[in-house]
């Protein structure tokens, strides 16, 4: 199950400023009121990044505690849910050191860089809707370099930049693994299409330019339409 995370309105965004100052001079209630918004997401980023539901919340409860810690030295005019994300993907790191090496191996791909930042358009939002369960298992399926690009943009609506930050990886590197990512969910769902349904598709070609698979029926920003939208 994805959880989608909400964003917050100016009102919440204060609200969150004053608990930050309060959490930063030593108040352990303030510090938990402060969590508690962010808690279930830091552990859905956890679970994708694990695939265990006890390790993922061990994770996220050495996320918390290292927060309380580093809060102290928190700037309030950054992005606190950013920070916490990048808390979580670096304790992923650490328990899986191959997932940094293989976002680091994505080598940049030029037409990817050209991406404009497409968060605020409602159709790059789709994956952030209920998901189908073809749709859901098709992400599952993805490596985990681009399962984990694709969920940040998507699912957490985080900007390149903001998926850059908590990733640590350059802005080409996350345009590039979005862009291929989402060429591969293309493929998975063509493939997950019936046969019939196909078949009787009269505008569906057997395949793309140099063989590579048809991606009529896929979501609206994963057709290769809007990879440069």
């Amino acid at each position: 199950m994805s959880i989608r995370t909400p964003v917050p309105s100016a009102r919440q965004s204060r609200d969150e400023a004053a608990l930050i100052r309060r959490a930063q001079a030593g108040d352990m209630a303030a510090f938990e009121r402060l969590m508690s918004p962010h808690a279930a997401y830091l552990y859905s980023l956890a679970l994708r990044l694990l695939g265990d539901a006890r390790e993922a919340e061990d994770l996220a409860q050495e996320a918390l505690l290292r927060a309380w810690n580093g809060l102290p030295g928190f700037r309030i005019e950054s992005s606190l849910r950013t920070w916490l994300y990048r808390i979580v993907t670096n304790l992923g790191y650490n328990r899986l050191p191959r997932l940094r090496a293989d976002l680091a191996a994505i080598d940049t791909d030029a037409a990817a860089l050209t991406l404009p930042d497409d968060r605020q358009r409602p159709e790059a939002n789709l994956l952030a809707c209920d998901l189908g369960e073809q749709l859901q298992a098709a992400i599952d399926a993805l490596p985990d370099p681009y399962r984990l690009l694709i969920c940040l943009r998507h699912l957490d609506e985080l900007s390149y930049a903001e998926i850059a930050e908590v990733t640590g990886m350059p802005l080409g590197t996350v345009k590039t693994g979005i862009h291929r990512g989402r060429r591969r969910l293309q493929a998975a769902l063509a493939e997950r299409q019936p046969a019939g349904l196909r078949a009787a598709d009269p505008h569906r070609a057997e395949s793309g330019p140099a063989g590579q698979p048809a991606t009529r029926g896929a979501p609206a920003e994963l057709r290769p339409e809007a990879r440069h939208a």
